[in-house]
């Protein structure tokens, strides 16, 4: 008996639950001896197992980069406009416009 064998023998759990139980053998670091139809195989599946875990990991770390930096930044934004009307002079009031083509002319060679 290979040693896939008495790993799928191990474990006989229905449903999902029990294919990724039992796909849990392809996440080894060691590759299979490719030089049998049984290891080729396995080995296919241990890099797809690899790399679902890892595209999985990733997208974990962009949904907890969004879910942290988009409260950060809205409650950043929102004292940014609540202070926008207590500025010095030059500030920003309800109800003015602000003049969009200001920091052009500092631009050198603005006219």
């Amino acid at each position: 008996m290979t040693e896939i064998q008495s790993v799928e023998a191990d474990v006989a759990l229905p449903g999902v639950s029990g294919r990724l139980w039992s796909s849990r053998r392809y996440l080894r670091l060691r590759p299979f001896d490719t030089s049998t139809p049984e290891g080729r195989f396995a080995e296919r599946y241990r890099r797809i197992a690899w790399s679902t875990l890892l595209e999985g990991v990733g997208k974990v770390i962009s949904m907890g980069t969004g879910f942290i930096s988009v409260p950060l930044v809205i409650g950043y934004l929102l004292v940014q406009r609540l202070l926008a009307g207590h500025r010095a002079p030059g500030g920003l009031r309800p109800g003015q416009r602000r003049d969009l083509a200001a920091p052009m002319r500092l631009l050198p060679g603005a006219e």
